[in-house]
């Protein structure tokens, strides 16, 4: 019985297979997406250069050092500050720059797996059914025998927007 109503839960989020539906939909993701991490481009091009320009004072500290300008308790010193400061602008270019590189591929995978939900409910395994409620419902979805109701705190973001576009 759970099983059943569960699938029918599912239904709600099932992105329709009307083409034209589709590709407007697809459309929308991308745009969204765009719009949101577009500031992002913009803090990438200055967290690059501030990168460039520490290597560049590394290399240059290396070379005085080595020319003998400089000596060995200038040079550690102004080394370790040269590489906390180049750790510092690494971490934050990773987290920028684990963007999406092939939006359109990953959309058009995630409208594919939307398309499918409860096709993949009652086709798939114990842990499958599992993976999809915590995908759906990231906090759990409950039922209550008194009321016969599911109820959830949470409903994941991607799909809450794909059952209101409809």
């Amino acid at each position: 019985m759970l099983n059943n109503r569960f699938a029918n839960i599912l239904e709600v989020f099932k992105v329709s297979h009307a083409k034209d539906f589709l590709t407007l939909l697809k459309k929308q993701v991308v745009a969204t997406f765009n719009q949101l991490s577009s500031g992002k481009q913009e803090d990438l091009e200055v967290l690059q250069k501030l990168h460039r320009e520490i290597i560049g004072k590394v290399s240059r500290l290396e070379q005085r050092y080595i020319e003998e300008e400089i000596g060995s308790e200038l040079y550690r010193k102004y080394k370790v500050k040269y590489d906390k400061e180049r750790d510092n602008i690494e971490q934050n270019l990773m987290k920028l720059t684990s963007q999406v590189s092939n939006l359109e591929n990953c959309v058009d995978l995630a409208i594919k797996f939307a398309t499918e939900l409860p096709l993949k409910w009652h086709s798939g395994d114990y842990h499958t059914k599992q993976q999809l409620q915590h995908l759906l419902f990231p906090l759990g979805i409950t039922y209550d025998k008194k009321t016969d109701e599911c109820r959830t705190e949470e409903i994941n973001s991607v799909f809450l927007y794909l059952a209101c576009f409809q």
